[in-house]
């Protein structure tokens, strides 16, 4: 059963299970905001899109599920890495990114920024004067 079933069946975080130790229900591994809602600290609903580790060669979309190889996947404790990964992948989720970066270390956040020059987000950041 997945993220999804146990949001409509009305479970809580606390009484669905925590995947923070390895992040995996029923055998599969989250990542992205799923990855996110189920650390600790985050309390959100379920996205209605979710990142599954499944054995793919590359990403898939698969009904409501994106499928990733494991080698796309940040490591279990990279908070900053799924971020990244589901502003990426999933969109943006405010609900969680509210939550989720304030947690982060700013020279975390701040490196992060300073090895991508030249990425999207960085040269808008940098033309409205923010960065």
């Amino acid at each position: 059963m997945g993220v999804r079933q146990l949001v409509r069946q009305g479970y809580r975080k606390e009484k669905a299970a925590s995947f923070s130790q390895g992040e995996q229900l029923n055998g599969v591994k989250y990542a992205g905001y799923a990855h996110l809602i189920n650390q600790d600290s985050i309390s959100a609903i379920a996205p209605a899109i979710i990142v599954e580790v499944r054995s793919v060669t590359r990403k898939e979309t698969i009904g409501q599920t994106i499928a990733v190889p494991a080698k796309l996947v940040p490591a279990p404790d990279d908070r900053l890495g799924h971020v990244l990964f589901a502003i990426k992948h999933e969109g943006i989720n405010l609900q969680v990114l509210a939550q989720a970066l304030p947690a982060i270390p700013e020279p975390e956040i701040r490196q992060a920024f300073d090895a991508a020059p030249n990425s999207h987000s960085a040269a808008n950041w940098r033309a409205s004067g923010v960065a």
